[in-house]
């Protein structure tokens, strides 16, 4: 088990990438920044594998998660884009906060977004997140309750 400020995992992790691309960590933060979404996944992955760290992506838990969050109107940060690759990977994830949504609506589709990739990402977009929950009816709101319900412990 290895604990790291998320902080440090995410500079650490560009380090391990720039260094595995053979970029200057800059160029590399560029570069980074200008891929899609799974080609930064991909590229997590192999630099991991090819340092024989791939292991650190059995479990990842990520403490005071709101740090790494996305919203609407905010440019993505390395932090949010570092997690978002690490959490999509991970066979064992969890996000934990005591502010899980703190600006708006947005930020709750990023959580559902990080913690499950594969069912809230492409066709499930964020226009259609914001469709079908977003519209302030109380069955919306039912429906998002029911659908959230797999990724939310309040204790």
């Amino acid at each position: 088990m290895v604990v790291v400020t998320h902080q440090t995992f995410r500079d650490d992790m560009l380090r391990l990438m720039a260094a595995h691309t053979g970029l200057g960590l800059e160029e590399f933060q560029d570069h980074f920044k200008a891929l899609p979404e799974e080609a930064r996944r991909r590229l997590l992955r192999e630099t991991l594998r090819a340092n024989g760290m791939d292991h650190l992506l059995d479990y990842v838990a990520i403490d005071e998660g709101h740090q790494a969050l996305g919203r609407e109107g905010k440019p993505d940060a390395f932090l949010q884009m570092v997690t978002d690759a690490a959490l999509a990977e991970a066979r064992y994830a969890v996000a934990a906060t005591g502010t899980p949504v703190k600006n708006d609506a947005s930020e709750v589709y990023d959580w559902l977004k990080k913690l499950d990739p594969d069912r809230w990402g492409g066709e499930r977009g964020k226009e259609e997140f914001k469709r079908r929950y977003g519209v302030g009816l109380k069955t919306a709101e039912e429906a998002f309750k029911r659908e959230a319900a797999r990724y939310i412990y309040a204790a």
